[in-house]
């Protein structure tokens, strides 16, 4: 079992609210590795901790570069870059709290949308109620 680092960069600020760490993480899954991804807004990038076996880890990499990220919408315009893989010597990842801790925020971020989503519904609703209701008198 090795730990390795990586990280994701792009000019368009597109890795951000496209799920892409939950694609990440999914794409880890489908390789057998265990990945902490951690978004780093203010640098614009994507820091990427992979564990796992050497060679699945190298393929987890090349799937990245080779654009095959799932995201939400497929965001086939993406324009990121992975940086090379290195060798990763910071603190021990504790995987369960990093799992709940990347549930709890992904909850949060589904409800916060959601709330968005249904408030726009909900005034759409009250437009055409309101015309429906002006075109009967």
């Amino acid at each position: 079992m090795v730990d390795m680092i990586f990280y994701i960069t792009s000019d368009k600020n597109d890795i951000f609210d496209v799920g892409f760490r939950p694609g990440l993480i999914s794409l880890a899954d489908e390789v057998g590795i265990k990945v902490h991804a951690t978004n780093l807004r203010k640098e614009n990038k994507i820091r990427v901790v992979a564990s796992g076996s050497h060679d699945s880890i190298i393929s987890y990499h090349e799937l990245i570069k080779d654009k095959d990220v799932p995201t939400l919408g497929n965001n086939e315009n993406s324009q990121y870059t992975p940086t090379d893989l290195e060798e990763y010597n910071g603190l021990d990842i504790d995987w369960n709290s990093f799992n709940q801790q990347f549930m709890a925020a992904q909850l949060s971020k589904t409800m916060i949308y959601s709330s968005e989503v249904f408030n726009k519904i909900s005034q759409r609703l009250d437009e055409i109620y309101d015309k429906v209701s002006s075109e009967k008198k």
